[in-house]
């Protein structure tokens, strides 16, 4: 976990990322997340791995990682990423509170 967090962290402070197309649009659609959340939370020392929920895909031959943390409204956000030969790429965005709120 550590060594995925670093690796996540190298990638955002040396610009090596990229958005999915997904993943661009979804973070447009969630209440209170920009893409400057987004780095914040990747980047920042408060985040943790839900290694749990991590996936691995056959056909792409790598992981998807599940990354928690919390933006500037204390909103806990989830981003999933994976690596691919850029660095790091934003698969998806979801604004765990919007979940709870549409499941009441």
């Amino acid at each position: 976990t550590q060594e995925l967090l670093k690796a996540i962290e190298y990638a955002v402070t040396t610009k090596k990322y990229v958005f999915s197309e997904h993943g661009y649009l979804r973070s447009r659609q969630r209440r209170n997340v920009s893409d400057l959340e987004i780095l914040k939370i990747l980047s920042g020392n408060f985040k943790w791995h839900e290694a749990i929920k991590d996936k691995y895909y056959e056909g792409n031959y790598d992981w998807n990682y599940h990354i928690r943390g919390q933006n500037t409204d204390s909103e806990f956000i989830r981003i999933v990423v994976s690596f691919i030969e850029e660095g790091l790429i934003v698969i998806t965005v979801i604004n765990l509170s919007e979940v709870r709120n549409d499941n009441n």
